[in-house]
């Protein structure tokens, strides 16, 4: 079975900084024309977000339209985390669409929903918060994929 490797470098290209108007800083990705996809609990009670590329990721030759934030709005979530659940893991799926003002003309995440082979290294990139007060420049995570939890998450 033929698999994909993919370095920081392309995951720079898909993957957004999404600034709350309260400072706090999130990650998503470029998923479609105009479109990002985020967790819900990221823009939890939000309407309007920025969302910042990583200019210095794009490839040569389009740095120039890469814009250095757009304006989001968050069109569809997940609902909130019901405080009266047993589990303190937000209810699955925590997801939310953002659709940004005006820029469409951006690559978009090559989506898939194929597991990854057994022994495969998933390779992150993201925008957590590592310091307060301090905008994160993003970080690179590796992750060890062994299988599948009893109920489906890898």
């Amino acid at each position: 079975m033929p698999t994909t490797k993919t370095g920081d470098e392309q995951l720079r290209w898909f993957v957004v900084r999404i600034d709350l108007p309260d400072g706090a800083t999130g990650t998503g990705v470029l998923v479609a024309p105009g479109w990002v996809l985020t967790c819900a609990h990221v823009v939890e009670g939000c309407d309007v977000v920025s969302v910042v590329p990583d200019r210095d990721a794009a490839p040569d030759g389009t740095r120039a339209a890469v814009p250095p934030q757009v304006s989001a709005q968050v069109r569809e979530r997940s609902e909130a985390r019901d405080v009266s659940f047993e589990s303190a893991f937000w209810p699955f799926p925590d997801l939310a669409l953002l659709e940004l003002d005006g820029w469409i003309d951006h690559v978009c995440a090559p989506l898939t929903s194929d597991k990854p082979v057994h022994g495969s290294e998933p390779h992150a990139w993201g925008f957590g918060r590592r310091e307060e007060g301090v905008v994160s420049p993003g970080s690179a995570a590796l992750f060890r994929y062994v299988g599948v939890d009893g109920d489906g998450y890898l």
